[in-house]
C-alpha cells in the first residue's frame, strides 16, 4: 500500500471511529506512522491518543492498550 492509499484508509478509520475526517483533527506526523508500519487503525488510535489521551479513546469506544 502506498502512502496516499494508506491515508485514505486512515480517513475511513477516523470516520468510522469518530464521525470526523482525519483533517478535522490536529495535525500528526502521518508519514512517520506510515513509515513505522502502523496500520491505518493503529495510526488513528495513536493520533487520537496523542492529542486527547486515553479518555478520548474510551469515549470513542477504542481499545486502550
Amino acid at each position: 500500500m502506498n502512502f496516499e492509499s494508506w491515508l485514505e484508509a486512515v480517513d475511513r478509520c477516523f470516520i468510522n471511529a469518530t464521525g470526523m475526517f482525519r483533517d478535522d483533527w490536529p495535525d500528526q506526523d502521518y508519514w512517520n506512522m506510515f513509515d513505522s508500519g502502523l496500520t491505518p487503525m493503529e495510526a488513528t488510535i495513536e493520533a487520537i491518543e496523542n492529542e486527547y489521551g486515553e479518555e478520548a479513546l474510551e469515549a470513542f469506544g477504542l481499545a486502550v492498550e
